[in-house]
């Protein structure tokens, strides 16, 4: 049972893997970085230094998290819900804190997770240039409480497609244009 009782229903368990980031990074303290992967990979033999360098954290399994940075949190966290390989990859708010660098190749990473690995993943995000970035599928919600606004499928490999869709967007829902960067790449 939730916090909210005027909502009922089930939760199954997916069949498949479960990584999940929070907009927070959730990473316990008193343990080290190293040591968060090894929670979600419990096997004695885990190395978490391939999955903390393909987030640009390499050499800091051994750091508590109380020395990193938000940013640097924040990728701590994305390593952990991608080591244990997962097959849906939730993500809130993943490119928060960033900057756009290590925001695009974070980008990359997720992409290429879900092309090879064949990862669904759903993330959330108030920035129109990351989801039109990234999505397949991009659904607005608007109002309170949030109800859906506008669903679209984008193309993969149309950038122009992608870019009218975002102008689109922005036209559609004014609240979104103010959020959205002058470079869509970002």
């Amino acid at each position: 049972m939730g916090l909210d009782d005027a909502y009922i229903g089930t939760v199954r368990r997916p069949a498949g893997r479960l990584g999940a980031m929070f907009q927070e990074p959730r990473l316990l303290p008193w343990m080290t970085v190293g040591d968060n992967l090894r929670l979600v990979r419990p096997e004695a033999d885990y190395d978490p230094a391939p999955a903390l360098a393909a987030v640009g954290l390499a050499g800091t399994a051994g750091l508590l998290p109380g020395a990193l940075s938000l940013g640097m949190a924040r990728r701590a966290a994305l390593a952990r819900a991608l080591a244990v390989d997962p097959t849906l990859l939730v993500l809130d708010e993943p490119f928060a804190s960033l900057d756009p660098q290590t925001s695009r190749s974070l980008r990359a990473l997720i992409a290429d997770r879900a092309t090879t690995h064949g990862t669904t993943v759903l993330f959330s995000t108030h920035e129109i240039d990351h989801a039109v970035a990234c999505a397949d599928r991009l659904l607005v919600l608007d109002g309170a409480p949030a109800t859906l606004a506008a669903d679209m499928t984008l193309p993969r490999d149309d950038a122009a497609a992608r870019e009218a869709a975002r102008a689109r967007l922005c036209a559609a829902f004014p609240f979104l244009a103010p959020l959205a960067s002058a470079d869509a790449s970002a």
